[in-house]
């Protein structure tokens, strides 16, 4: 059996479920099993926060932060505050990485768990990269959920899979290493109505919030996103290089990689990309030489969006919208 001793896993978040956030029990545990059993040889580091139960968990180190709780994107009509977890994510995977001391990392969240190392020889399987918003030094794996590129029938942009990551351990810092979110402040001034940035446009999904900070960080011509369905042209041009030439896409049973039942998206599979997609935005951008056969490509991404997309059109168009909902 292959040995990973070059190879840290940070599984990072809760080890109980949060009163706000359910987890399955004994996933975390689950989590570190399955890597001990499948990266043998690999550094285990748990990322999670004070307080926290992590007695008897068969982990190499545990790294206890101070949780800075939910962040506010916003507010509904009703003065109530939209919350999400995005500095909780940012502390636990940035913290648990600068631990790490070996090459290569992978970033776990504590609701998932491998089912292969398959994602390891993935990495380095598409070597040509183009020297266009080149950021990483080596491509970083991620999933195709939640790596979306249309949302409600409409085009949508950096929305990057934040449940798994696998590459090296400068790159994925690179990616971590962001600042915090602040609290959106309350108008009282418009009270009774919603209040986020950019109203009346959909508010930023965490994914995409993530993407914008490191990628604006280490590409200073590029601007925050404004809105959740901001996608001109140059945006979506922007989008696929980074895509192409910084990460590898793979399906997640390809890469080694299950989730929690409440993470699995099945019902927006057509949103997100898919392997083969990916590898035709490698062929574009990348390598012009690399085959891939066309009836796979038209099969695989026609079904999944091209049909469903005018439909979904149609079906968001009926609803009342809702801009604080992903």
């Amino acid at each position: 059996m292959p040995q990973f001793p070059d190879i840290s896993v940070v599984i990072h978040g809760p080890v109980n479920a949060l009163p706000e956030r359910g987890m399955e029990q004994g996933i975390t545990l689950l989590g570190i099993n399955s890597v001990r059993q499948h990266l043998p040889g690999a550094k285990i580091i748990l990322s999670t926060w004070e307080g926290q139960n992590v007695a008897d968990l068969d982990v190499d180190e545990v790294v206890l932060n101070q949780d800075p709780g939910p962040n506010i994107m916003g507010y509904y009509p009703d003065g109530l505050p939209y919350k999400e977890n995005n500095n909780r994510q940012i502390v636990a995977v940035r913290e648990g990485l600068k631990k790490v001391s070996t090459r290569y990392a992978v970033k776990l969240r504590s609701d998932n768990y491998l089912l292969h190392s398959g994602f390891v020889g993935l990495q380095q399987a598409f070597p040509k990269r183009s020297e266009v918003l080149k950021l990483l030094d080596e491509r970083v794996v991620v999933l195709h959920r939640f790596t979306k590129m249309q949302t409600a029938g409409r085009r949508i942009v950096r929305h990057l899979c934040d449940l798994f990551a696998y590459g090296l351990t400068t790159d994925l810092l690179k990616m971590w290493d962001i600042p915090l979110q602040p609290d959106y402040p309350y108008n009282p001034d418009i009270k009774g109505k919603s209040q986020y940035a950019y109203f009346p446009e959909r508010v930023l999904s965490t994914e995409q919030l993530f993407c914008s900070k490191w990628l604006t960080k280490l590409n200073p011509d590029s601007r925050m996103l404004n809105f959740h369905h901001d996608s001109d042209e140059s945006l979506l041009r922007e989008w696929q290089l980074l895509l192409s030439n910084n990460l590898i896409v793979a399906e997640a049973n390809n890469a080694g990689v299950a989730t929690t039942a409440r993470l699995k998206a099945d019902k927006s599979r057509a949103n997100e990309i898919s392997s083969v997609e990916w590898q035709a935005l490698y062929q574009k951008y990348c390598d012009t030489s690399y085959y891939l056969p066309q009836q796979r490509f038209w099969m695989e991404t026609g079904i999944y969006r091209q049909i469903k997309a005018p439909f979904e059109i149609i079906k968001q168009s009926l609803k009342k919208p809702k801009p604080l909902n992903n």
